[in-house]
């Protein structure tokens, strides 16, 4: 096999990997099914310059390279313009429908023409003297196709670009940059390498394939980071006192009821600390009992109870939507409610690494975070180690 035969190869591998992370850890939006859809057409992409990368330069396998740039490449750039559009934000200005259908109607009249030009199902063509692109049969489409490339690029950069000027958490800022760095790698590699082959010439071992990975390493972070990305909002202070009296810290709940932290994490909302509440509670019922109307609730389980539901699945997703959080709003109040669903899911080793991570986090702020865990699941032991951790609950002040 040719050394340049495993970079296809790698691509393949590589993108069938993001696409099972972003596929487990984000199944439910929209943006990640289109991007999955974007890594189907950078792996037959690859498939199509795997022959020519084996060195079998037969006419059939030029026609198969042909075809790669010819039929994928509009198609490839429709999905992008989709995914620059839906993510971070979805789309609602048009019709559901039509918006997904649109991009892909210039793409299908490319298509025809250059099928028109090459001849639909050919199994030989005249390889002319020249470099790069120029060779082809189909060179008047040549400004078409590059425009079909340029176009949602472009349009990537100045939309992302835009909100990451804009945008005034550094949560979110890191993950819009993910997202400029892929999508300016595949342009700047894309022009670098065409401008080689056509005025130079030079051939390199790697082409947009392999950048095209790259692009989707960056894309998959920023998806998986904005999944945890909460804003923080603060309740409109109530004009009743407040009924505890709460110095930052750590605090632990030994208690079976959730009664008693929902009261504190109420009353500290509504007096002036953005809060973030994570439980296994239904969250509408949660919002209702403690009286809160726009701090976020997030359902601590794989699949929400009801569509529009936060989710927070991983204790590591967990720990970083906490950390943004509070990075955000230093002086918040933070609920984990749901110590048997994280005991009996991932042990309570890893529970108690979350509860201290979350500690020291809260810790370096002017955080309070509050844990409830029901004493009936875990051991005297387990207990004590929470203790240890975790200061008293205060009292009414």
């Amino acid at each position: 096999m040719a050394i340049n035969a495993i970079f296809p190869l790698i691509t393949i591998g590589i993108a069938a990997l993001f696409g099972a992370i972003v596929w487990r850890r984000n199944r439910e939006d929209t943006a990640s099914r289109v991007f999955l859809l974007l890594l189907v057409f950078f792996v037959l992409f690859a498939l199509a310059y795997l022959p020519g990368r084996m060195g079998w330069h037969t006419d059939e396998s030029r026609v198969l390279y042909r075809y790669g740039n010819g039929v994928l490449v509009p198609f490839m750039s429709a999905t992008f313009l989709l995914f620059c559009l839906l993510f971070p934000r979805r789309v609602r200005f048009m019709n559901r429908r039509l918006f997904f259908v649109l991009p892909y109607i210039p793409a299908l009249v490319l298509t025809s023409l250059f099928l028109q030009d090459i001849g639909l199902f050919a199994t030989e063509v005249a390889v002319l003297e020249g470099a790069g692109f120029f060779y082809m049969k189909y060179g008047p489409l040549i400004p078409a196709y590059m425009a079909v490339a340029a176009v949602p690029a472009l349009l990537a950069i100045g939309l992302w670009g835009r909100a990451y000027v804009r945008t005034g958490s550094s949560a979110e800022r890191r993950a819009l940059g993910a997202l400029l760095a892929g999508v300016c790698t595949l342009t700047g590699f894309s022009i670098a390498t065409g401008a080689g082959r056509m005025f130079a010439g030079i051939y390199l071992p790697v082409d947009e394939n392999e950048a095209g990975i790259v692009t989707a390493a960056f894309f998959s972070f920023a998806i998986l980071r904005y999944k945890i990305i909460i804003t923080p909002t603060q309740e409109a202070v109530s004009p009743q006192p407040p009924r505890y009296s709460i110095e930052k810290g750590a605090y632990l709940f030994p208690d079976a009821s959730s009664r008693r932290a929902h009261e504190i994490f109420g009353d500290l909302a509504k007096h002036g600390r953005p809060g973030l509440c994570l439980t296994r509670d239904h969250p509408g019922s949660v919002r209702e009992q403690m009286g809160l109307a726009v701090t976020p609730i997030v359902w601590l389980g794989a699949e929400p109870p009801e569509k529009g539901i936060r989710t927070v699945n991983r204790l590591d997703d967990v720990a970083n939507m906490v950390k943004d959080f509070i990075r955000e709003a230093p002086d918040a109040v933070v609920l984990l409610d749901g110590a048997a669903y994280m005991v009996h899911r991932y042990e309570f080793q890893m529970y108690f690494w979350l509860v201290t991570t979350l500690k020291e986090v809260a810790g370096s702020g002017n955080a309070v975070l509050l844990v409830r865990t029901d004493p009936r699941v875990v051991s005297e032991k387990e207990r004590a180690m929470l203790e240890n951790e975790l200061m008293a609950p205060p009292g009414v002040a």
